[in-house]
């Protein structure tokens, strides 16, 4: 079993990079993707406004909120 800082280092690469590419599609950062889901109320409608595909937009959803929980 790995120890818990190695799996927590690991879950920040694939974060930093998926935010990485989430930028190089839309040009700014996750914080556009929530605000574009509270705005639309779906996930659907926001992924349409930005030009970006749903699971992008599920992706970026599940990335703010697994940093939320590696940043508590």
């Amino acid at each position: 079993m790995r120890p818990m800082s190695e799996g927590t280092d690991r879950l920040i690469t694939m974060l930093t990079a998926f935010d990485a590419r989430v930028q190089a599609a839309k040009g700014g950062d996750l914080l556009v993707v929530l605000d574009a889901v509270a705005r639309t109320g779906s996930v659907t409608a926001a992924a349409e406004r930005l030009a970006l595909s749903q699971p992008a937009i599920s992706h970026a959803r599940m990335s703010l909120f697994l940093r939320s929980i590696v940043q508590s």
